[in-house]
């Protein structure tokens, strides 16, 4: 059972499908209040944080829907918004450590996992940018990308995807409008980018 903390684009599709079923099971532990698996670290760490359980939930489910895949399972939202957990099973770099050797002789993910933290920032810029950071290491950015995007990062950074996806300046719409041009028809030119599928949490 586990619970990553990095963005799920980097899942490949066994990953991505196994985090998903096991988020429901460990919600329906947490929630039922049963014994199964109630002791294992994620199941610890997560169980009085169940609104960031879910909303990793969330992102796993836009994740899934830009790879083709129906979502019939919603999880009802409680808990204390904008509340995670302070620790991690494992840390973001060692989370990708893991990965790497899982993936070795399997399919990768969506986003290729970076090979340099030069790659790291790249595949992050525009969910960065969203929240008018500053891009660091794996640890800062799963920090940053739990907070909500700026209104006007938000805007900076769909204009910068759509200008990458279609060449040219983005037309004058509300960010709901953008973005689902650039999930539809930009996802080629932007298949690397965390804010593909992370940004359509705050939208």
């Amino acid at each position: 059972m586990r619970v990553w903390d990095v963005s799920p684009g980097y899942l490949n599709r066994q990953s991505l499908l196994g985090e998903h079923r096991e988020i429901h099971g460990m919600i329906s532990i947490i929630s039922n209040h049963k014994q199964g698996y109630s002791h294992h670290p994620e199941t610890v760490r997560l169980k009085s944080h169940l609104w960031a359980l879910r909303r990793r939930h969330d992102w796993l489910v836009s994740e899934m829907e830009l790879r083709g895949y129906n979502h019939l399972t919603p999880t009802p939202h409680s808990g204390v918004p904008g509340v995670w957990p302070p620790d991690f099973v494992d840390a973001p770099r060692r989370q990708f450590a893991i990965l790497k050797r899982k993936y070795a002789d399997k399919e990768p993910g969506r986003i290729p996992l970076p090979r340099s933290a030069r790659e790291l920032r790249s595949q992050h810029e525009h969910s960065v940018l969203a929240r008018e950071g500053r891009a660091g290491d794996i640890g800062s950015l799963v920090a940053l990308l739990r907070r909500p995007p700026t209104a006007r990062g938000l805007k900076k950074a769909l204009a910068r995807m759509w200008e990458e996806a279609f060449g040219g300046p983005a037309p004058a719409r509300s960010p709901r409008k953008l973005y689902p041009p650039l999930r539809e028809q930009g996802a080629e030119a932007l298949s690397h980018s965390v804010a593909l599928s992370e940004l359509g949490l705050w939208i």
